[in-house]
């Protein structure tokens, strides 16, 4: 099965709906169990023109933030209106060349960077140096974006999100590759993902849940290194004094807006 997700990396929505997405991958896609889900990522492009209202889209972050509990540094608003989100676009396929993998951890790099620490992602450069941060070439990526690469594939991404164009986030979710995709518009509960799994053909029993065990945390962890409170609860199902625990016990600790998971000590030979 497939799992499309239309989205820009500048899309509050798409940051408010990572809750949803982390879980998808726990518990469907890293996962060595039978009739586990490919996911792919579409960048459809937001908007290439600069932001005329500020305090509009400060506004929508606000709400994001209350509905989802993900965080958001509205602040940003008051400093920067967005030129541009096509150009964090563009990054994000550039990594291709780098391997999926490569693109995917540093899409996650841009949305933190952006909704979280409030740095501007409309200049190429910023782009560059938050790619070089998280060990990415940056002269392989400098040239992919530069030699029309990039450009290619984000207009191929454009092309495909453009027949299915609700706003962003939007998933398609298909049996087969070449499927007509059943479509979900919008920050979708991941119980809404899973019935329309389940619907065509997914067994719940396919699932990788989570039960605290340090193997768990593993996992969850090998998804982002950091992870919002509201990814955690999503995925653990733990709140409270029990998360808390849970967390102290597994070398979990907060920092900022993120946890984070201390690194194990080496072993001893």
């Amino acid at each position: 099965m497939e799992i499309t997700i239309l989205e820009d990396p500048a899309c509050s929505w798409c940051w408010a709906f990572q809750p949803v997405v982390t879980a998808i991958l726990y518990e469907l896609v890293v996962s060595t169990l039978k009739n586990t889900i490919r996911i792919r990522s579409v960048m459809g492009g937001l908007c290439d023109r600069p932001a005329v209202e500020a305090s509009f889209f400060a506004r929508h972050w606000q709400t994001a933030a209350e509905l989802s509990g993900m965080p958001f540094n509205v602040t940003i608003w008051d400093r920067h209106a967005l030129q541009t989100t096509f150009e964090a676009c563009r990054a994000v396929k550039a990594a291709l060349s780098q391997g999926p993998a490569v693109s995917n951890r540093f899409l996650r790099r841009i949305r933190e960077a952006y909704h979280v620490e409030g740095i501007p992602i409309d200049d190429r450069e910023t782009l560059i140096e938050l790619a070089r941060g998280e060990g990415l070439d940056a002269d392989a990526l400098r040239e992919d974006l530069s030699n029309g690469r990039a450009e290619f594939l984000f207009d191929r991404d454009r092309r495909e999100a453009a027949e299915y164009r609700f706003g962003f986030p939007t998933l398609l979710i298909r049996k087969h590759p070449n499927d007509p995709p059943t479509t979900l518009n919008g920050v979708v509960t991941y119980a809404e993902v899973l019935e329309t799994l389940e619907i065509i053909g997914h067994s719940p029993r396919d699932r990788r849940r989570f039960a605290g065990r340090p193997e768990d945390w593993d996992r969850l962890f090998s998804i982002h290194p950091r992870l919002t409170l509201a990814e955690i609860r999503q995925v653990s199902r733990l709140d409270g004094e029990a998360l808390a625990e849970s967390c102290a016990r597994n070398g979990i600790h907060e920092e900022g807006a993120f946890f984070v998971r201390e690194p194990k000590p080496a072993m001893m030979h």
